[in-house]
């Protein structure tokens, strides 16, 4: 452990990793300042969003859930890793039933990046709709990101016939300007008998 103490900035067992699963729609005092926290990293990661109908910025309606007159974001969760109770990652997660999930925001703040915190939060994220029987899970990717998502995460560029067949039946399905819509089987979970 001394080894390992010099070699960090602070000793591994200073270190409290927790994630959390928040609606914004019902965020309580506790909760509330996290949300906000995670507005604040995806400002800082991303440009506002704009709604062209209502040139509104999309992010804080995504986090709180808020329905504006073209988005309904109810069903939008916000998945945060915490590291010492601050906001290290965060994820937007909606969950469309049995078939498909979507991931259409994520960011580390720039302080986190390269320590492993997103990789940690995707595969909670990931067990979590493994549980709950999701089968596939999509997301935007910025064409500067797609291949990290590819190499590292295991996506795989979505065809156009697929593309059109999840916005079919999936309308409130994320896409932005200037990304590519990525898919990935979710992998099954493996429950383990805890019985003696």
């Amino acid at each position: 452990m001394k080894k390992q103490e010099e070699r960090c900035l602070e000793p591994l067992r200073e270190i409290d990793v927790r994630w959390r699963l928040l609606n914004g729609r019902v965020a309580s005092p506790e909760t509330k300042p996290l949300l906000l926290e995670a507005v604040s990293m995806f400002h800082e990661c991303f440009d506002p969003i704009v709604d062209p109908a209502t040139g509104r910025d999309l992010i804080p309606a995504m986090v709180n859930g808020r329905n504006l007159r073209t988005q309904d974001f109810g069903g939008m969760y916000c998945a945060l890793l915490m590291v010492n109770s601050s906001v290290a990652s965060a994820a937007m997660l909606r969950i469309f039933g049995g078939d498909i999930a979507e991931l259409p925001l994520i960011a580390t703040r720039n302080k986190n990046r390269g320590k492993g915190y997103f990789q940690t939060l995707f595969s909670c994220i990931e067990r979590l709709l493994s549980f709950l029987s999701v089968k596939n899970l999509v997301l935007p990717a910025a064409e500067e990101a797609e291949s990290i998502w590819i190499h590292k995460f295991g996506f795989s560029k979505m065809e156009p016939d697929q593309l059109t067949n999840y916005r079919k039946n999936y309308c409130q399905m994320m896409a932005f300007k200037g990304t590519v819509m990525l898919h990935k089987t979710v992998p099954q979970c493996r429950v383990t008998n805890t019985q003696s």
